[in-house]
């Protein structure tokens, strides 16, 4: 995985004094300072506005503070899962192949909103990825993708059994309080572990329910009843767990107590409306 000596943090290039640069790969990224984003880069700190698009200098634009640690953590052989129209932006140092469980014509015919998507290299089931060997991935990508999982845990340790030892999972998963989702409840980690050790059917219903209720505001009980079976019926991919950005750290701590130490969290951190999450595989 990338080191220190991978990319480095200058100030006050000439050509825009007061300003930071991510260099990276032979690259400056020129990162405006701000207030809402804040990480560390080899102990210093950078601070960039969140939802704003970052100014290249000798390359392509950064979108947002996940293109930065993309840079950063993936390299290697990967996959990303549900990239669509919004992929990682990777350095030379990584190769990746797109994941998804439908066409990219499907997609393009289904969602009114985009109008370009990436070719998908292999059509799987992102939550089992059954067409990939054990150990033969550097990183994982899947981003707003954890939150439609039926069963999160047991996503998290099929995506690390595809690892090689220190690959790296790299997760953004939107805060709740940002989104249609604002008005549910964070989902408990004892939760989880119910939909993972017991089967999900009876927790899929609830989620169903909630869903209704507070996303689609639904308030009579027959509609509701109604609306999920539809539900089952699709086998919709609704939002069926919904965390606040402190709610997702937590998250993933308990998560790696859970799996008994199974990986380290490299980074966590608010990126604007979404958490970014760094996992790497234990050695």
């Amino acid at each position: 995985m990338l080191g220190i000596q991978d990319y480095s943090l200058c100030a006050g290039f000439p050509d825009a004094p007061g300003h930071l640069y991510l260099v990276h790969d032979g690259v400056r990224y020129h990162i405006p300072t701000g207030e809402m984003y804040t990480t560390a880069f080899g102990g210093r700190a950078i601070r960039t506005p969140a939802g704003k698009e970052l100014l290249a200098v000798d390359g392509p634009p950064l979108r947002s503070a996940r293109d930065a640690l993309s840079l950063i953590h993936l390299q290697g052989e990967g996959v990303e899962i549900g990239a669509l129209h919004f992929p990682a932006m990777l350095s030379q140092r990584a190769s990746v192949r797109y994941v998804d469980y439908v066409t990219r014509e499907y997609s393009l015919s289904i969602y009114n909103d985009i109008t370009s998507a990436v070719e998908v290299d292999i059509l799987d089931d992102g939550e089992i990825l059954d067409s990939l060997p054990d150990n033969s991935l550097d990183f994982v990508v899947a981003n707003h993708f954890l939150e439609h999982s039926k069963d999160p845990i047991g996503t998290i340790k099929v995506h690390l059994r595809k690892l090689r030892p220190g690959g790296a999972l790299f997760y953004a998963l939107p805060d709740r309080q940002h989104s249609f989702d604002h008005k549910r409840p964070n989902t408990p980690f004892d939760h989880l572990i119910i939909d993972h050790e017991f089967g999900t059917a009876e927790g899929d219903r609830a989620h169903y329910a909630e869903f209704s209720r507070l996303v689609d505001g639904i308030e009579s009980d027959v509609e509701v009843a109604a609306k999920v079976e539809h539900f089952i019926k699709t086998d919709n991919r609704i939002h069926f767990h919904a965390w606040d950005g402190r709610a997702t750290r937590r998250l993933f701590q308990r998560m790696r107590e859970y799996m008994k130490n199974s990986f380290d969290i490299a980074e966590s951190l608010q990126n604007g409306a979404e958490t970014i999450t760094i996992l790497k595989k234990a050695a």
